[in-house]
């Protein structure tokens, strides 16, 4: 059996609140979005999460690219490494 352990960071400056209820996840992305429905949000994360699934399947990697660094990191996420696997 694969066992697979997900480790939860903070990167940069950001603010990472450590066990945050799945509401107060959707209520403060909701704010950082200005979007004033969970409609809203749902709609938006799942057409980034479709888009996510159909890079891996084309054989890309998902990443966040920093410019003026010239760096990258790649999105790890079980699904995300689920599908690149198979």
């Amino acid at each position: 059996m694969d066992q697979t352990n997900v480790v939860q960071f903070a990167a940069g400056n950001r603010n990472v609140r450590k066990q945050a209820s799945p509401a107060a996840r959707m209520h403060d992305l909701m704010q950082a979005c200005g979007f004033r429905t969970q409609e809203e949000l749902i709609n938006n994360a799942l057409t980034m999460f479709a888009w996510a699934v159909e890079t891996v399947q084309r054989g890309n990697q998902v990443a966040s690219f920093n410019e003026a660094a010239k760096t990258y990191e790649v999105v790890a996420m079980p699904a995300l490494q689920g599908i690149a696997r198979s």
